[in-house]
């Protein structure tokens, strides 16, 4: 997986996939690119997250606190000491569990 600046924001990217599918997420700020590239780290080593984590980033440090959202969201609300608040929200659907329109 790999981070690629797209405009304003970042795209989280399967280089190994097809093209047209390669595309896993996106996101706003470097902020969440460090939050959610530290929980993928983490969980990847086989680690257990607590309640959250913590980093440093531009010497501010953030917390972040992952959580399951509402119909199976996972998402990372992240705090910056300056009282800054961003928050990542993910959806995982796959067309054999999509809701019929």
């Amino acid at each position: 997986m790999q981070f690629s600046r797209c405009g304003e924001g970042w795209l989280l990217l399967d280089e190994t996939a097809p093209p047209g599918r390669q595309l896993i997420a996106t996101v706003g700020s470097p902020v969440e690119v460090v939050a959610l590239k530290r929980l993928c780290e983490t969980r990847l080593r086989g680690e257990e997250i607590s309640s959250h984590f913590t980093f440093l980033l531009d010497e501010l440090i953030y917390r972040a606190t992952p959580y399951s959202d509402r119909e199976g969201r996972l998402s990372i609300r992240i705090e910056g000491s300056d009282g800054s608040l961003h928050r990542i929200e993910t959806e995982f659907l796959h067309p054999k569990t999509e809701a019929a329109p």
